[in-house]
This record gives structure tokens, sequence and C-alpha cells, in this order.
């Protein structure tokens, strides 16, 4: 069963189907997240959707959703991966960006993001991280943010918790380091490091069941990307952030959402 829906942009590209010509062409500059789930726009250069759309599409990568942000926000981009989360935050601070495409969805049956820890580990609830170190891609936004809900369901206390921001190449290191009690890593990474670590949750079953978060891609769980922007999907996130203090409130989900008419 697929989750709720993890808004995973500040915008992935409304694409054309018209045909270009060299005159047409225009330039775009896009930044995407380094895990499974920022690969969509790789696919669409790779299938030729943005040649076709008469776009020539410039891509990099950036460590966190909400760095993109800031640089979608500075100018250095023009388009840009985001969660939901992060997006919310920046428009409740007045920063002009919205959401224009889904990105990838989170799914019960497939998760692509999941909290590990060592395979020698005795964590199993979070009431076993009290007073230990947690790893997180970001502080603020949807990486965090289901940790804690995690956390905060299986009796844990995050007053007592310690999180830190740990880029995702980097969190296996850190809990084989003893960096990090635990970490919210994504994939590839996720089964890049299955013979050393084990899942201790899929933390972003506690949000909610569906929304918008060689060798080792042919055998991960592989990112399932949405089609449409739902606002059903979105809002779970946005009530979960304001529980958490990520947001001084809950936003309207068509805040957060680009149309024509706003």
């Amino acid at each position: 069963m697929q989750k709720a829906l993890c808004a995973l942009v500040v915008g992935l590209l409304f694409l054309s189907t018209r045909s270009a010509t060299a005159a047409d062409v225009l330039s775009l500059r896009v930044a995407t997240i380094p895990s499974d789930s920022g690969s969509d726009v790789y696919y669409a250069r790779d299938q030729g959707f943005f040649k076709a759309a008469g776009l020539n599409v410039e891509i990099d990568t950036i460590s966190s959703g909400p760095a993109i942000i800031a640089a979608v926000s500075g100018g250095s981009y023009d388009i840009g991966a985001g969660n939901t989360v992060s997006i919310a935050a920046a428009r409740e601070r007045g920063i002009p960006i919205k959401m224009i495409a889904p990105g990838a969805l989170h799914s019960t049956s497939a998760p692509t993001d999941l909290l590990m820890v060592e395979q020698k580990s005795l964590f199993h609830a979070g009431r076993d991280l009290n007073g230990k170190t947690v790893g997180v891609s970001t502080l603020s936004g949807l990486n965090a943010l289901s940790v804690q809900a995690w956390i905060t369901k299986t009796g844990g206390d995050l007053s007592t918790i310690r999180f830190i921001e740990v880029p995702f190449p980097a969190m296996a290191s850190a809990l084989d380091q003893g960096r990090v009690d635990a970490a919210e890593m994504a994939e590839p990474f996720v089964t890049a490091n299955k013979t050393s670590l084990r899942v201790l949750a899929d933390a972003n079953n506690a949000i909610g069941e569906h929304f918008m978060p060689v060798g080792v891609v042919e055998a991960m769980t592989r990112a399932t990307f949405g089609t449409a922007l739902d606002p059903l999907l979105v809002e779970p996130l946005l009530n979960t952030a304001a529980k958490y203090g990520q947001l001084e409130h809950p936003l309207p989900a068509a805040d957060v959402i680009w149309s024509p008419r706003n």
C-alpha cells in the first residue's frame, strides 16, 4: 500500500509535448538531491524529454532540500528538488516558491528512506534512543520530521535526543565510527550498506500511509514518482510539521502548490 505523498519538489518541470527547434531552446538550471528520489530529472534528460520540450537543462546535485531552496530563492538555480516540509517552512518565512510537479512517493511496501542502526545494535523502539545521537540529512524538513514523529510514537523523549546533520553518503561511516547511534538513510545507501547495518524503522510511516518524502541500483528499492500534485497527499506532512514545530501553524496545501491562478 502506498503511503502519504512526499512532494519532492520546489519544482520539477511541467514538460510540453511540442517539438523544439534550435531557436526555441530555453536553458534552465536544476538542482536535485543525491539519492534515488532525486533521480527523475536525470531520467527526463536521458530519455530526451527535456530536449523534446525545447529545454537545455543543466543538472547539479546539492546535499539537502533546504540548501536547494536557498539556492533557488537566491537565483543560483531556476528549479530544484525539495520536500514538502522545507517548502512550506520557506513559504511561511515569505520566500516566494511553490511546487510545480510531484517527486518521489513514499510507499509502505517499498520504502526508500529508512532509519538504520548497526547490526549489533540493541535498539528496537524510539525509547531506546533516549540520550542518543541521531543523524539526519538536515535538521529541518522531512528527514528529521519523520524520525521525530516515529521516536515519539514509540515511546522516545525528543528532549533527550541529539540530532546532527550528516550527508547521505557519509551516514554509514558516521554509524560505523560511533558518531551517531542511528541514521535516517536513503537509497542507494540503504542497500549498499545492508550487510553492516539493519533497519530500525520506516520512520515515514509515523506521518501517514501515502505521501509525496549498477549492482546496488538493480537490487535496491527504487523510488516511485508521482504524476500529479494531490493536496490530500501533501496535508499529512504539513500537519505533522506544525505538530513538531517545524511550521508555526498548519498551512493549506493550496498555499504550497502552484497553479495558473496563483
